[in-house]
């Protein structure tokens, strides 16, 4: 029952620190950031094999708001990382490049962000959403590789209604892959992505593994190589 419980919030709460093993602190409510506007939406930390912890947050544009030994080590001002949105209307991340999830590899910090493009955000939050790959050296300040081809995840536009596309996504490092999770906004479902470690999670290298928008495990024999707890999100 416990890990029933357990592997149900995994599942509705994909935007989870990309740590290999999760644990949980609960303390008092206190201030990080702000008050402000503009910058804290979506916060996530990740720790480096040095032990460093790193802390993202995203509106329109990526800010580091963590740096040091521990989630508390928070910034006096965010820091902008170069991730921002670009300025060509034709750009999937014109509306918005947002730093949803990051692995350090003991060399590089491999970033997948949160992208937006032909946004009216007046007509019931209307944007097309898709994943992109990111990276940097210092985790500090990023790069778009091969922007604009560095699309990892996209979907073709289901509306002009609401939001539409496949972005919002987690994603946790299991054995050999990264295992990406995200929102299908054309059915309101979770979708499943993976990619080789190994491959650094580049694009060109992603095999979607339940795509919502067909309703399908394609195939489904990847499902069964999934860990358990894994499995249970589809079941």
């Amino acid at each position: 029952m416990v890990q029933a419980l357990f592997t149900v919030i995994l599942c509705l709460f994909v935007n989870i620190p990309t740590f290999s093993s999760y644990y949980v602190l609960v303390g008092p409510g206190e201030y990080v950031g702000g008050p402000e506007c503009c910058k804290y939406d979506s916060p996530f930390a990740v720790a480096s094999n040095s032990g460093v912890v790193k802390g993202y947050t995203a509106n329109a544009n990526t800010y580091l708001f963590v740096n040091g030994t521990n989630v508390s080590r928070v910034l006096s001002q965010p820091v902008d990382t170069g991730l921002d949105r670009d300025p060509n209307p034709k750009s999937f991340d014109h509306c918005g490049a947002g730093l949803n999830s990051v692995h350090y590899d003991g060399t590089l910090y491999r970033g997948f962000y949160h992208e937006e493009w032909r946004c009216d955000y007046a007509k019931n939050f209307y944007t097309n959403k898709s994943i992109a790959y990111a990276e940097s050296e210092d985790g500090v300040h990023f790069s778009k590789t091969g922007h604009p081809k560095n699309v990892i995840i996209s979907a073709p536009n289901s509306t002009t209604e609401h939001q539409t596309g496949q972005g919002d996504h987690g994603s946790v490092v299991v054995g050999d892959y990264y295992y990406l999770y995200y929102r299908d906004w054309a059915t309101y479902r979770i979708g499943l992505a993976r990619s080789l470690v190994s491959s650094g999670g580049k694009p060109g290298t992603w095999t979607k593994v339940y795509e919502p928008l067909n309703a399908l495990y394609q195939p489904d024999y990847y499902l069964l190589e999934l860990p358990p707890v894994l499995q249970w999100c589809f079941l």
